[in-house]
This record gives C-alpha cells, sequence and structure tokens, in this order.
C-alpha cells in the first residue's frame, strides 16, 4: 500500500491514482509538523489527530495497524510555508535560507518520530517535492513571484539533501511541471495551486519507486458521478442499488441524489440547507471535488418521477433540466468525460391505472430525449428499457422503486448501453 500525510497537495496531486490512501489537512505548514511533530500528526494513531482530515480512495478503515511491511510512506509538506509564510519572517538577521533550514531540520526530526513507532517492520519512507509556484496573485500568496520560486527551489534542494542523508526517497517531478518561465504549468493545474494531473506521478513511481513483482495495480484510477433524485441517491441506497452496481466496474462511484428531488429543488437548494446554496456554486465549490481527483468516465443525469410528483410543468422541467446540464458542462469543461442524460423510469402498470397522473410520465422521458436530440448528449431510455422487460415483480412493495430483480434488470441496460458507446 501507499499512504501519503501532507497538506492539501497530499490530496490533489495523488487522488487521481488508485489504490492509495491520502490523509491530508488542508493548509497545514511543514512549519507547524516540525514544531508540534506526533502531536500535529502521528501516522500511527491518525484517527486519533484532530486536525488532519481523512480522504480515502481504496480503504474505508483506520486503526493502529493500517501501515505494513515494505509499505510506501509519502510525507508531503512546505509548499504552504513557502507560498505564503517565509516571506513574512525574512528580516535583516534572517535569511529565508535560514528559515529553510530550521524548517526543513524539524520537519525531518518529526518525519523520524513518526518511522520509528514501527522499529520492526520495513518502511520506505518518501518525501514529496514541493511544486513549483506561479504567477497567481491574491492574498493567499505572500512576497513576488520571483522570491517565491527562490523559496520553492530552495527548500527543494535542502529536501534532497537530507533526503539523501537519511536514505529516503525524494520524489523530483519539479522540472516536468514548469513553464518556460519555471512557474507551474497551466497545463498540469486548475487554480494556479495544486497539480490536477497525477499521470506524471504515476511514471514516476512505477519507474523509480515501485518493483516489478509488486502486487500493487497502481493507475489512474476511473469514476461514475451521478446526479439526480432518489434513484441516484447514496443516502436512499434500497433506490440506487443499480447505480452502485457498477462498483465492480469502476474504482469510484459518486451518488449525488436526493429523496424527492425534482429538477427544481436541486436548483433552489440542491443539499436541502437551511440556507439555500445555488447548484452552480454547489458545482464550484463541491462537486468539484469529486470531478477532478478522478479520472471521471461518465456523469449521469437522472430527474423526471419527483417533477410529475410536484406537477411541474414540461416546460419548467425541459428548462431546468437544461440548465443543470449547462452548469455541470461548463463547470467541468476542462475534463474528459461522457455524460448520459437517462430518462425517468416504467412505473408499474397497476399504480398507473389508480393515478392517472403516472401516465403523464411518458412526456417527461420525451423531453429528456428532445434534450439530447436537439444538443448531440447521449441518453439511455430507462423507461422503454423497463417497460421490455417489465413484470411485476421488478417493483418493490412501493410500486415506484425497484426490486432486486429491477436493480438487475436496471443495471443491465446501462452496462450494455455503456458499452455499446465505448464508456466501460
Amino acid at each position: 500500500m501507499i499512504h501519503i500525510f501532507g497538506d492539501s497537495h497530499a490530496q490533489w496531486s495523488w487522488i487521481q491514482l488508485y489504490p492509495l490512501q491520502s490523509f491530508s489537512k488542508h493548509g497545514t505548514t511543514c512549519y507547524s509538523f516540525g514544531r508540534d511533530k506526533l502531536d500535529r500528526l502521528n501516522i500511527k494513531n491518525i484517527e486519533n489527530v484532530n486536525n488532519i482530515h481523512q480522504y480515502f480512495l481504496c480503504a474505508t478503515y483506520i486503526n493502529n495497524d493500517f501501515i505494513k511491511d515494505n509499505d510506501i510512506i509519502i510525507f508531503s509538506f512546505g509548499e504552504v510555508d513557502c507560498r505564503n509564510n517565509i516571506n513574512k519572517y525574512i528580516s535583516s538577521t534572517k535569511t529565508y535560507q535560514c528559515i529553510i533550514d530550521e524548517i526543513i531540520a524539524k520537519y525531518f526530526i518529526a518525519i523520524e518520530e513518526n518511522i520509528n513507532q514501527y522499529p520492526n517492520i520495513n518502511l520506505r519512507v518518501c518525501i514529496y517535492n514541493i511544486i513549483p509556484t506561479s504567477d497567481f496573485e491574491n492574498d493567499i500568496y505572500i512576497g513576488l513571484v520571483e522570491n517565491r520560486k527562490e523559496y520553492v527551489l530552495y527548500f527543494n534542494k535542502k529536501l534532497k539533501e537530507l533526503c539523501n542523508l537519511k536514505n529516503y526517497h525524494f520524489i523530483d517531478i519539479y522540472n516536468q511541471l514548469t513553464d518556460s518561465d519555471g512557474l507551474l504549468s497551466s497545463s498540469y493545474t486548475c487554480d494556479k495551486i495544486h497539480l490536477n494531473d497525477s499521470k506524471i506521478l504515476l511514471d514516476y513511481l512505477k519507474t523509480n519507486i515501485l518493483q516489478p513483482n509488486e502486487v500493487i495495480n497502481l493507475h489512474i484510477s476511473n469514476a461514475m458521478i451521478s446526479f439526480g433524485d432518489c434513484f441516484s441517491s447514496t443516502d436512499l441506497l434500497d433506490f440506487s442499488k443499480w447505480l452502485q452496481l457498477f462498483s465492480d466496474k469502476y474504482d469510484t462511484i459518486k451518488l449525488k441524489g436526493q429523496r424527492s428531488c425534482s429538477t427544481r429543488n436541486i436548483l433552489e437548494n440542491p443539499i436541502q440547507l437551511k440556507t439555500p446554496i445555488e447548484f452552480d456554486n454547489l458545482i464550484k465549490y463541491e462537486f468539484y471535488k469529486y470531478m477532478s481527483p478522478y479520472s471521471c468516465n461518465v456523469i449521469t443525469i437522472l430527474f423526471g418521477i419527483c417533477d410529475l410528483f410536484q406537477k411541474i410543468p414540461l416546460e419548467e422541467y425541459k428548462n431546468n433540466l437544461s440548465k443543470i446540464i449547462d452548469i455541470i458542462i461548463a463547470n467541468y469543461k476542462n475534463f474528459s468525460y461522457k455524460m448520459v442524460i437517462i430518462t425517468p423510469p416504467y412505473l408499474f402498470s397497476k399504480l398507473i391505472s389508480r393515478n392517472r397522473k403516472f401516465r403523464n410520465l411518458i412526456k417527461y422521458k420525451e423531453v429528456c430525449i428532445e434534450i439530447c436530440k436537439d444538443n448531440n448528449y447521449l441518453c439511455f431510455d430507462l423507461y422503454d428499457h423497463i417497460q421490455r422487460h417489465f413484470k411485476y415483480s421488478l417493483y418493490g412493495d412501493d410500486e415506484i422503486h425497484f426490486s432486486e430483480e429491477g436493480h438487475q434488470i436496471a443495471y443491465n441496460g446501462l452496462l450494455e448501453f455503456l458499452q455499446q458507446n465505448s464508456i466501460l
């Protein structure tokens, strides 16, 4: 297993890779880790360190024995120091070199205290370089860009020197990330701070650290993200099992649906907060983390049944669904993925016979198909698929949501659709 500990770069630089574990606290400085040592980060008892936030890809458990013999341990600190701290403490009597020397000396002591907790096992210890600074200018950048370049270069130089002394591996991809001005290339970042492409690190690990006989199958992860109503809800597992079946095809499944959620609901208050948040902002600040870290293969969108229940007019449904699609496309324009619009499913015939309004569900399906034809989007006709395979046993007791058999039928249909369109 590969374990990464550090600041936000311990998450964002590596999170496309699977399988591994990343533990990060955004904004944590190398200085504070060196000062506080085990009180700041204790890799043997990570669950009890309140200021370390866990991001995980391959495991949902944390205990005192999660680090094993021959595991790779990577530490990632220092970028925050170079970006907005070192410049503040330079004086006539203290150069940036002296400040960095002191920070790094304590940094390595803190690392040793962590590693020494495993005296009976072999750990491959690595130190991740600080990635290049950028020309971004705002309140989180302190000092001139040329000065920040000097801090980063000197910081990396000292890291490399101490790694050689301690027999740690220094992960150095700095030169691969720079543009002609020696700054972080825009090709590798979305926010001018973090790396958003782990391919370089994947190649580096396979070439320089992983052995030919390593069991671990390290690769760029794939992901499915689903927006919609209860048919794609993480909180309603019994309703969304058909999508969760894709966990054997994708490393990561993100279901962002909600009970009784219509297109109107998600645009007005997408996560049912006391203080409403616009869907566009939710995409930017909440869902963005589900896209940027992963190599996302497909985004699915499924609304319609709740729109019918809430008597949302077809024209509004069409406008809302189009707006949702446009927002996602606008915010994820830099990522490679396929979008699939899923029609609402066909409903149980007895329910339709008892309530005439359910017969109008086909009109919401037709709106989905119309939007897809007009904009050249992919459309999976779940309504037609369920209708063609219809039998009473496809539905649960509420006569709306799928039974186990229904989940399997719906899954099989979408799976075949994705395969036919070269998405899987």
